[in-house]
């Protein structure tokens, strides 16, 4: 049994703390924060055993200094990022399995938002830690990589179990979904998902996790037929 933290940092990222109940060991994605985790850590009584990084920017790694000082935990990061990562116990490709405390994760390597960027999806417990690759209703700025790459590395998620869950680490949903209402405004079934979003975060003061399933009839930039309409799609939020 695994079970889901969601910590919020920052403005709007969001960190995962995975604890596995069998053993009472703790990993982490995508700290950016040390102190956030540092405060659910003494909450929870446990050290931190793992950490799993999907890209190099610092919202997501400058935490990591101080939680390694702290309690020596196993890192886990991209291998065509390792010049550019804090030192990682193993290097990570596109064909690794990663398993922590008897639970699997595939490697998937997305780049586009970033050239090392790379996803880690759990089959047995359907769900998907998508760093800035893919967010609900939306996808991370393409900072280093092309439109291409990009668009290929959507293909992989769209190919995932459509009951797989998007833990993504930021909450854009809300705005994302008002650019894509701009887009399509006759979509009355666009329009009933939003509302739908709305109140989840009303309710519970966050959108996520939510299914690619879901994500797959309504996100536009999973949609996205060819890399050259990406790219363009794209370019309008850059620009809205």
């Amino acid at each position: 049994m695994l079970n889901i933290y969601t910590l919020k940092s920052l403005r709007d990222n969001y960190i995962y703390l995975l604890k596995d109940n069998e053993t009472g060991k703790i990993a982490v994605v995508d700290p950016g924060d040390a102190d956030v985790v540092t405060q659910a850590l003494q909450e929870l009584g446990k050290p931190l055993d793992a950490i799993f990084i999907t890209h190099h920017h610092w919202d997501h790694t400058d935490g990591i200094p101080r939680l390694i000082e702290k309690y020596s935990p196993k890192v886990y990061g991209a291998a065509k990022d390792q010049h550019r990562l804090p030192p990682c116990t193993q290097y990570l490709t596109e064909e690794d399995t990663l398993t922590w405390q008897g639970h699997n994760f595939s490697v998937i390597e997305t780049p586009g938002h970033t050239t090392g960027h790379i996803c880690f999806y759990s089959k047995a417990h359907k769900l998907l830690f998508c760093g800035d690759t893919l967010f609900l209703g939306g996808c991370g700025r393409m900072f280093e990589g092309t439109a291409e790459q990009y668009f290929n590395s959507l293909q992989k998620l769209k190919s995932l179990p459509l009951d797989t869950l998007i833990y993504c680490t930021h909450e854009y949903t809300i705005a994302n979904y008002r650019f894509i209402k701009k887009q399509v405004p006759e979509c009355q079934k666009t329009k009933e998902y939003v509302e739908k979003l709305k109140k989840t975060y009303r309710q519970t003061g966050k959108t996520i996790p939510q299914l690619i399933g879901d994500e797959l009839k309504y996100n536009l930039f999973l949609k996205a037929p060819s890399a050259q309409v990406f790219a363009e799609l794209r370019s309008k939020k850059d620009t809205d």
